[in-house]
């Protein structure tokens, strides 16, 4: 495998403007010509010129079982038994000049200066699924087929000074065009003869350049310019605004632009991270943070941040470290605070999900939801988070720091990640102006296993102190009140909250708690004789050593190799099952929540936290028609709404010490809910809560869901600036004040949100849930 981009600074230099590219040839030379005749070279082999719309008719198809063997290349196989045999079979294959990848920062000149490539940049292979089939077992069968890694990621690590300058009056910016090769296949499922398609799948490989040194994605470098009173980078919107490629990619809408003003870039497709063009240089950090506030100084070292067309007036940071990155001697081991960077850290991109357990079970998050799921690449360095602020003007026109919520996205303990459509709040944060968002990412429970101690610590809720820690040292830099910090998370990120003030009793740092569809209950397991790790350690060559040397083994497996083992032998069924979810070690998970209560060995904060509906729907196997009623009502209560009930019930033993505020959510919106038996299920709200419920959906939103939205949003956002006074300052339309009662046993204290035609009203939660949990 090519190691990372490394570009050297000599004084040969070739320039690059912006009608050029430089193209890094085999024989090592480096080559600078006329983009017009690089594309022309490249339409003569028949290359398109333009990113093709993604076939969303053959990955959306179900019937393309027939006749399988007409495929245009060769079908490939994994045996296991009979009726288990997945085979891989590759239908299409395109070659593309993709949009371009960003390499340096966008800078205007004041005066001519030379523009630099710098570090930190990445771009990555990508598998995307339907229906039924493991991303990593199709990957590995491409790889075995054609060669391809694709998980690999290549990353910008150093720079070159081009002789190639950007006007005085313009600006301009390094990218890179990547030549792509995206293929479209099946995942088929059976025996010889009577195979059956159970999903598609599409691929997109962008190719190793390895050139004397020089290790890059293939493709062309070159510099795009404008003058600097042109409209913003922006990403380019590509098909309808409900089509399925654009609920995958986070688009922005593209300006019209003149000819005067447009990029001087022939393609014109540019996929920049968002970076807004003002009047100044990015380059000059002590005059940007001034004006812009997008460079701001962490502990983790000096971040340039952006805005973009979407939200102009919220700075945002993209995967900030705020842990070192858990590998080598530091996996399995608990978070080291980050050692500060000498460089600028590009903080433009959201970062790669940790490395995490695929399943080929069919949900309504594979079938219908999927602006759910993550995207983008995977790595065992993920320990970032990511923050929304407002612009500087929105932090004056306050006059005080603003409270800040820390969000933990769910995910089972085993899967999930910052980039997932439905939960970016830069919308939120535009709207309000009235608080900052950071989102931050655990390390999922494949590589969670510790043997150091007498028995396994979650490491997602040893890495919840890391980040609130970090968040606390350094949100005043961007705005923020270090004071009215809110700890909030959804399913297990809602878990992990819930656990958080029994395991940080004396010192939680955070002012208040909520907890979405998430309880201590759902948490702890025993696994007293570690048997999980072992039974790992013997799928990839550890077996039958102590605990030391076992431990010291398994750190020397590739991280992929990891994910494979876990991920081919949990969709196999094979016993015993292996499943890596935090264990009650009586350390950050217990075993008797109520007696540490009882005994005052839980942090006195206040809580929102409740459940949905139809949690079960999330749960279940997905099929059109779903599974009944009874089957859904039972999941609902075993896996959330009983859990939860629970939690409110022990906490309501000494309500004056741990105020709670319960709601139940029964939206049920044809945007977020298309099937009819989805209801409120599993996660259903976060989209009104994010702001984004307007955004991928087919069909528009109601006047009611936006009710729903800004009351729930304002409910949230008035507990986080006073968690005292609790969720009480919401300005109704009559224009008092709701005041949220705290929740009492047989009191009709229950906020129901969306129910009947009306935005919240009250209820007594026995008949609604408890009375079914045994209460």
């Amino acid at each position: 495998m090519a190691s990372p981009l490394v570009l050297r600074a000599e004084s040969a230099a070739p320039a690059v403007l912006p009608e050029d590219v430089m193209v890094l040839n085999k024989n090592g030379a480096i080559e600078t010509i006329k983009q017009s005749d690089w594309l022309s070279t490249l339409e003569a082999a028949g290359i398109l010129l333009e990113k093709p719309a993604v076939d969303e008719a053959f990955l959306n198809a179900t019937d393309l079982s027939a006749d399988i063997f007409k495929s245009n290349e060769t079908l490939t196989k994994r045996q296991a038994s009979c009726d288990g045999t997945f085979a891989v079979v590759t239908d299409t294959t395109q070659r593309f000049v993709d949009w371009d990848v960003q390499m340096s920062p966008v800078v205007c000149a004041v005066g001519d200066m030379d523009i630099n490539v710098m570090k930190g940049y990445t771009v990555a292979n990508a598998v995307t699924i339907t229906g039924s089939g493991s991303p990593t077992l199709i990957a590995d069968r491409l790889t075995a087929q054609f060669g391809v890694q694709f998980s690999r990621t290549w990353t910008t690590q150093s720079s070159i000074t081009t002789k190639g300058t950007v006007k005085d009056g313009n600006c301009g910016v390094m990218i890179t065009r990547p030549l792509v090769t995206r293929r479209y296949g099946r995942t088929m499922q059976g025996c010889p003869g009577s195979y059956k398609q159970v999903g598609t799948w599409m691929a997109d490989d962008h190719g190793e350049g390895s050139y004397a040194g020089i290790d890059w994605i293939s493709g062309a470098i070159s510099m795009c310019s404008k003058k600097q009173g042109a409209p913003p980078l922006t990403h380019r919107v590509e098909g309808v605004r409900d089509s399925q490629e654009s609920r995958r990619r986070r688009t922005l809408s593209q300006q019209n632009q003149d000819e005067e003003t447009r990029w001087a870039c022939e393609m014109g497709r540019m996929f920049i991270q968002g970076l807004a063009v003002s009047g100044m240089c990015l380059t000059h950090l002590a005059s940007a943070a001034s004006t812009d506030g997008l460079t701001v100084n962490t502990t983790s070292g000096q971040l340039q941040g952006f805005v973009n067309q979407t939200a102009p007036d919220v700075r945002q940071f993209l995967g900030i470290p705020y842990a070192q990155p858990p590998v080598g001697p530091l996996r399995f081991a608990p978070p080291q605070d980050p050692v500060s960077s000498q460089q600028l850290i590009n903080a433009t991109i959201l970062p790669n999900s940790c490395m995490q357990q695929f399943s080929n079970g069919s949900t309504i998050y594979t079938a219908y939801e999927r602006e759910f799921l993550i995207s983008g690449g995977q790595s065992e360095d993920c320990l970032y988070l990511s923050i929304w602020t407002p612009s500087l003007k929105g932090i004056d026109a306050k006059g005080s720091p603003l409270p800040v919520f820390l969000y933990i996205p769910g995910g089972g303990f085993t899967s999930g990640g910052q980039n997932s459509m439905y939960k970016i709040p830069d919308k939120w944060v535009q709207r309000t102006q009235s608080h900052i968002v950071v989102i931050m990412k655990i390390l999922d429970c494949l590589i969670n296993a510790r043997r150091e101690y007498a028995a396994f610590r979650a490491t997602q809720l040893l890495l919840t102190p890391s980040s609130v820690e970090w968040t606390s040292k350094n949100i005043a830099q961007f705005g923020g009140d270090p004071d009215r910090i809110t700890l909030w998370g959804q399913s297990a990120g809602g878990a992990s909250v819930a656990n958080y003030p029994y395991a940080f009793a004396d010192d939680p740092i955070v002012a208040s708690l909520i907890a979405d569809s998430g309880a201590t209950g759902i948490i702890a397991k025993s696994d007293p004789t570690h048997s999980n790790f072992t039974s790992l350690a013997g799928l990839v060559g550890c077996s039958n050593l102590n605990a030391s040397a076992e431990l010291a083994c398994v750190r020397n497996v590739n991280a992929t190799t990891l994910e494979s083992a876990l991920s081919n032998y949990v969709i196999s069924k094979e016993t015993p099952a292996i499943s890596f979810t935090p264990s009650d070690d009586n350390i950050t998970v217990f075993t008797n929540y109520t007696d540490r209560l009882v005994h005052g060995h839980l942090a006195q904060l206040p809580l929102i936290t409740g459940s949905n509906t139809n949690e079960g729907a999330g749960f279940v196997p997905f099929t059109p028609s779903g599974p009944g009623n009874a089957a859904l009502v039972n999941t609902t209560l075993s896996i959330i709404a009983c859990p939860v009930a629970r939690d409110v019930a022990r906490r309501d033993l000494d309500s004056t010490k741990y105020p709670t505020y319960r709601y139940l959510y029964t939206g049920n919106f044809s945007n977020i809910s298309p099937v009819s038996w989805f209801g409120a299920f599993h996660s259903a709200e976060l989209p009104l809560l994010f702001g984004t419920h307007d955004e991928y959906g087919p069909g528009n939103s109601t006047s009611f869901e936006y009710s729903v939205s800004q009351t729930m949003e304002a409910l949230w956002l008035s507990f986080a600036e006073n968690p005292a006074a609790g969720p009480k300052r919401f300005n109704t339309s009559d224009g008092g004040y709701f005041a949220w009662p705290q929740f009492k046993q047989n009191a009709s204290d229950l906020v129901v949100f969306a129910e009947g035609g009306k935005t919240l009203q009250l209820a007594t939660a026995g008949p609604r849930v408890d009375d079914f949990c045994g209460l």
